[in-house]
């Protein structure tokens, strides 16, 4: 039968080390450990990476006798050679993290199944919008004829534009070219307005508004 050796050291405080790494000692006439069987890796965040500690717990539905790597943006932590297996909730620092672990036959270097999950610490910043000038161009004969307005805007973030006229709100445009399209809306004076977010948002990134007399 393999047996297995790892340790763990204890300061002043009592407070546990992480396991050193295993050595394994198979004593002679011994049978050979039996071929690893790969099994899926589900890993589960718990606590609230927004507010406050958290963790991940893993499982696998391999049957055989595993140890589990658990790893931290690249670096390996500690190794859990008993289930329940877990990334201990705590604070890690604000921003992503992402959590592997990596599961292998115990007391060897055959794998059976490995997962990864990004987490993000702390609520992200609020994004900052950037504004931009807005310039309106009217296009078509407004005089005798269709006519329309074309929008632009020297912000380079992703936004959207609201198109209004005379007041009313005719419609959101995501992408460009902004612009009220060319048609005819009546005889006589009309304004239109176009008013620029950050996308999927209600900060404002700039307006401009032009009238246009339709008619002669």
């Amino acid at each position: 039968m393999t047996r297995y050796y790892f340790t763990t050291v204890y300061d002043f405080s009592n407070h546990e080390s992480g396991s050193s790494n295993l050595v394994t000692f198979l004593p002679a006439g011994s049978p050979p450990p039996p071929p690893p069987t790969m099994g899926n890796v589900s890993l589960t965040v718990v606590g609230n990476p927004a507010t406050g500690p958290w963790g991940v717990k893993a499982t696998t539905t391999s049957t055989q006798d595993v140890m589990a790597h658990v790893r931290l943006d690249g670096v390996l932590q500690y190794v859990e050679n008993n289930a329940p297996y877990d990334f201990i909730p705590k604070l890690y620092g604000t921003g992503p993290h992402t959590v592997e672990f990596v599961f292998y036959l115990q007391g060897s270097t055959s794998e059976i199944g490995r997962a990864s999950i990004t987490v993000m610490e702390g609520k992200p910043a609020a994004s900052t919008a950037a504004t931009g000038p807005v310039k309106l161009t009217v296009v078509g004969d407004p005089a005798t004829g269709p006519w329309g307005v074309k929008a632009t805007t020297t912000s380079i973030q992703n936004v959207m534009a609201h198109v209004r006229l005379d007041g009313v709100m005719r419609y959101v445009e995501y992408n460009a070219p902004y612009e009220l399209f060319t048609s005819r809306y009546g005889t006589g004076t009309h304004t239109i307005e176009f008013v620029f977010y950050l996308e999927n948002t209600t900060s404002e990134i700039g307006r401009a508004t032009v009238t246009v007399k339709e008619g002669g």
